[in-house]
């Protein structure tokens, strides 16, 4: 092929990759493209941090407490403390501690954790049985908790019927419309002793009771799932947050006491206990067979070898030793001043069975 005839191929061959990259940017789009990462290890690892957050931008001063150990420094004027943490554990010592801070003029709020069981005549929630609150689920409500979910549902007379009644509605004084709340309506809050001067209730259940506690106040709500960060956005429950912490100091306690070093090790560092885990029943195993050590009599001068070897135990890794030892000695036995006994090294390593001639 001559020159002229590459050049002419090879033009042609760039016109025609010239026009088509032409033809195909003309058919590219420009798009956007949003990859979610999900929540941060800190929203992970804390499920009222949008709380926290909503709580400073109201300008409140907000802290956390990693257990009931804090509330001896954590003064009771002016302070609201949420108990949001498991209560399961506590004491009755912790309990009657945390109403006593409440009557010294702070604020309690905790959530209901135990049904109120019938037999027993209590919940097993120390809390709740101090006040003299009662959780039911309202689907299993008697007549009487419902006569009186009904008294307490005519707080206000309703100028238009309830267009949510899944919400929790809340009316405030001077306030023409309520504010709604989506608690669970599944429990409901009975005040058995008819203390609380303030309440919200569904169409169905009432799920916050406020009463006096001494000079400070005791909120219960049925759950504080609504302050969740997948939740708080939702209707009118951060307001509801705010409204009941304003003009104070507040301190979410998230957990009663406080995890040992092996929980916090096997939640943050679960891997490193695998293997450990798989080799401890070997390690067991051979601590057992360790334990049971291989003991052989010396023989008389002129005894037979089959009298040594029948002295050992009757153990699994002593006749395997047994067996050993006796083979040992049919090898020697043709010798004029033969005997068996232990080597000096067998008691170094058990259940190793040699033998020596004497």
């Amino acid at each position: 092929m001559s020159r002229r005839r590459q050049f002419l191929l090879g033009a042609v061959l760039t016109l025609a990759v010239g026009l088509l990259g032409l033809y195909l940017l003309a058919r590219l789009e420009p798009y956007q493209h949003t990859l979610e990462h999900g929540p941060a290890p800190e929203a992970r690892a804390n499920p009222y941090l949008a709380a926290e957050h909503f709580l400073r931008r109201q300008g409140l001063q907000v802290r956390r407490a990693d257990g009931l150990q804090q509330l001896a420094e954590l003064p009771s004027a002016g302070q609201t403390l949420l108990l949001l943490g498991d209560r399961q554990h506590m004491s009755p010592a912790q309990a009657e501690r945390l109403l006593d801070w409440a009557a010294q003029g702070g604020h309690l709020l905790f959530v209901a954790e135990r049904l109120w069981d019938e037999d027993e005549g209590a919940s097993g929630d120390l809390l709740l049985d101090r006040l003299g609150i009662q959780q039911y689920q309202s689907d299993q409500l008697d007549a009487a908790a419902g006569e009186d979910a009904a008294d307490e549902a005519e707080l206000e007379v309703l100028e238009e019927p309830n267009r949510y009644p899944q919400l929790t509605q809340l009316y405030l004084e001077n306030e023409e419309a309520p504010a709604y709340i989506d608690f669970d309506t599944a429990f409901h809050l009975y005040d058995a002793q008819n203390r609380a001067h303030a309440w919200a209730n569904s169409a169905a259940a009432t799920h916050m009771l406020q009463l006096y506690q001494g000079d400070g106040l005791v909120t219960v709500l049925s759950d504080a799932w609504i302050w969740r960060n997948e939740r708080i956005a939702d209707h009118d429950n951060a307001w509801l947050l705010w409204y009941l912490a304003q003009d104070s100091a507040v301190t979410l306690l998230y957990r009663t006491e406080r995890d040992g070093l092996p929980a916090l090790l096997l939640r943050h560092f679960p891997r490193p206990w695998w293997p450990w885990a798989c080799c401890s029943p070997s390690a067991c195993g051979m601590s057992a067979c360790a334990r049971a050590r291989c003991s052989y009599r010396p023989a008389p001068a002129a005894g037979s070898c089959a009298s040594t070897c029948a002295a050992a135990p009757t153990s699994s890794c002593g006749a395997a030793a047994s067996t050993a030892c006796c083979r040992g000695c049919s090898r020697t036995s043709g010798a004029a001043r033969a005997s068996v006994t232990p080597d000096s090294s067998a008691s170094a390593w058990p259940n190793s069975g040699r033998c020596s001639a004497a």
